[in-house]
């Protein structure tokens, strides 16, 4: 019988009981339960927690991904190639798509607009006009 809580097998919250321990699904260590989180229907202590998670994680990556559209495809995806490859990326979907809706006009009213609201599109036009002569 313990001294403390007066029972045995010891009463809940006496400092001579042995914590719960439950088994981690992944280490197959026996973890003190405050330790051990439930995933699904496994136990997993917490250094084998992201491990775990990426084992299982293939299930998961089509609806991740349709959720952080931007994030795949223009931070992560697009950011992997050099500028080059992104420029002829860009201009492939640009001639099909930009050429496919608007006349000839409007694309170059649009590529005007560009650049006379770049600032170094005047500079550029005077060397031109300046290499001419």
């Amino acid at each position: 019988m313990c001294e403390i809580c007066q029972s045995s097998p010891h009463l809940a919250g006496c400092p001579n009981a042995k914590p719960e321990t439950l088994r981690c699904v992944w280490c197959k260590d026996d973890v003190p339960a405050s330790d051990i989180k439930k995933i699904g229907r496994d136990y997993v202590c917490g250094d084998c927690e992201a491990e775990y998670l990426a084992e299982k994680g293939d299930d998961f990556v089509e609806s991740f991904v349709s959720e952080h559209k931007t994030e795949y495809f223009l931070k992560w995806w697009f950011d992997s190639f050099t500028d080059e490859e992104k420029t002829a990326m860009i201009k492939r979907i640009y001639d099909k798509y930009h050429y496919s809706d608007f006349s000839g006009e409007e694309r170059f009213s649009d590529k005007s607009e560009f650049c006379l609201e770049n600032d170094t599109f005047l500079d550029f036009v005077r060397e031109g006009l300046n290499n001419a002569v």
